[in-house]
């Protein structure tokens, strides 16, 4: 209700909640719970979510904690800054054989929160 309050616009008609598994077995026994349709939208179920609760698409998440913790957002509520993107890396050799070549790859970007009026923590009893 707090993000409706502040006219936070949603994503695609609903705002999403991470939660624990153990937060969302709670949110299951309630009324109003609709499990998502596995089968109906495959890529719901490969985004982690397990269903919605009062206007929020559930997602499993377990950095959250077990304690009840919710995290709840809207649009604008995150954010990604790319300084440089990924690019291929390799290094070496190290050995006097010239055998070693190590590959990987490397960015500079930062995730972060943008608008705080858009992100709501709050616990579920």
């Amino acid at each position: 209700m707090k993000l409706a309050i502040k006219n936070v616009p949603k994503f695609g008609g609903a705002y999403i909640a991470l939660a624990n598994e153990n937060t969302i077995e709670t949110f299951r026994n309630e009324s109003g719970w609709v499990d998502v349709a596995k089968y109906a939208d495959a890529a719901a179920v490969l985004r982690g979510e397990v269903g919605t609760y009062k206007g929020h698409r559930i997602v499993s998440h377990n950095g959250i904690l077990a304690d009840g913790t919710v995290v709840s957002m809207g649009q604008n509520a995150l954010g990604k800054g790319v300084a440089s993107d990924a690019t291929m890396v390799a290094t070496g050799p190290f050995d006097k054989l010239a055998r070693f070549t190590n590959l990987g790859w490397k960015a500079t970007l930062a995730y972060g929160i943008i608008d705080t009026d858009a992100v709501q923590v709050f616990k579920v009893a």
